[in-house]
């Protein structure tokens, strides 16, 4: 197989295989959350209606991760 071919067959969704407002009126805690992986699940979880509460140790990468995802049914708490 080429690199091209497999790139293609590799390639990630952006999207989730879940519809949208899938879980309305559901809450979700992430803990040891951080940036990356995290974040991504949020934001997918967000998109399906889910209330998201994201747990770390550090406030001010909380604070910007809310910022960035900018939606009203997301909140944070500093947990060590």
């Amino acid at each position: 197989m080429s690199v091209n071919v497999i790139k293609k067959i590799l390639k990630p969704t952006i999207t989730s295989p879940f519809k949208d407002n899938l879980f309305v009126n559901k809450n979700i805690l992430i803990t040891g959350w951080g940036t990356g992986l995290g974040k991504q699940i949020a934001k997918t979880y967000l998109n399906l209606g889910e209330s998201v509460t994201i747990a770390s140790r550090k406030e001010e990468v909380l604070k910007k991760a809310c910022d960035e995802l900018g939606n009203n049914r997301i909140d944070y708490h500093v947990l060590d």
